[in-house]
């Protein structure tokens, strides 16, 4: 499992599918998808950044985050039936940890189904 890397800035993409391009000291280049909430560097600057690897049946794909306490959130939402990566990044995206667990001890599936690509049926869950 990838769990962090290190290394110069590529390329940075901005935006709802947003990612940074690492590559690391040994020479190997990685994309990092990430959140809107990502704190992007500069290119050729370093940046450190904590991923979860994700490997599915026709991918595999590093999303990641500014802190251990994001990433380990996101794979617990991975633990949710009906959530995958996509629609976890795209929860984190929308709203913070805090406001998410929040939603989910209120029990407000409307308000956390506003995640795109998240419907009513998989906020429930």
């Amino acid at each position: 499992m990838i769990s962090y890397i290190s290394g110069k800035v590529l390329k940075n993409v901005i935006g709802k599918n947003g990612y940074v391009d690492v590559l690391t000291n040994a020479g190997i280049g990685y994309r990092v998808f990430v959140t809107l909430h990502f704190t992007y560097s500069d290119i050729n600057s370093e940046i450190s950044i904590y991923t979860s690897f994700q490997v599915r049946e026709d991918s595999q794909t590093l999303y990641g985050f500014n802190t251990q306490q994001e990433r380990d959130f996101f794979e617990e939402l991975l633990n949710v039936s009906g959530i995958g990566p996509k629609s976890a990044i795209s929860i984190l995206s929308t709203y913070s940890i805090d406001k998410i667990k929040e939603i989910v001890a209120q029990g407000d599936s409307k308000l956390l189904s506003k995640a795109p690509g998240l419907g009513i049926k998989g906020a429930q869950k």
